[in-house]
């Protein structure tokens, strides 16, 4: 990723870890903390430009829909996770209530030069899972195709995927 650098572990839980207004997926935080104190988990973080073109990588929100496009719960034996890409181009698979938010959220960025601050989790081959801030990626990346450009800085945890960590990860790592 251009424009990285290494974050320490306390900044990170200072950024993210804040009760109700921090990362509310059911992470297992202690388990990220053992495995970062092993030197197993490596956070950095990117600052870069969302424009009309392809974000830094393929962003999933921890979202789910069935085939037919109908929000679901990850447990959902058809569930499959939702691309933020395609949240921000036709937002199927929203709820009425996460639709509701985007908007507001990009009613809010647009008068603003706000700076996104995304905590993911490198899901390997270029995607990544993003932990919180998902309502306002999807308002910024349609701001951003709509012409109008918005900067995020990525803190991507990077470490060996285990179903342990976060229940969503069923999606991505196999039995």
């Amino acid at each position: 990723m251009p424009g990285t650098s290494q974050t320490s572990w306390g900044a990170f839980l200072r950024l993210f870890a804040r009760g109700a207004d921090g990362i509310r997926v059911a992470l297992d935080w202690e388990g990220l903390g053992t495995l970062h104190r092993a030197g197993h988990a490596r956070i950095v973080r990117a600052d870069s430009v969302l424009t009309g073109r392809r974000p830094p990588c393929d962003y999933y929100a921890p979202w789910y829909a069935d085939p037919s496009g109908r929000p679901t719960d990850y447990r959902a034996a058809d569930a499959r996770p939702l691309c933020h890409a395609d949240l921000s181009a036709h937002g199927q698979g929203l709820t009425a209530d996460q639709r509701e938010r985007v908007g507001y959220f990009e009613r809010a960025l647009a008068t603003q030069t706000t700076r996104l601050c995304l905590p993911t989790l490198d899901l390997g081959g270029g995607r990544c899972l993003v932990l919180d801030g998902n309502h306002r990626l999807i308002a910024a990346l349609r701001l951003a195709a709509a012409g109008t450009p918005r900067r995020i800085s990525e803190f991507r945890v990077t470490l060996p995927l285990d179903r342990s960590l976060l229940p969503d990860l069923r999606h991505w790592v196999a039995d």
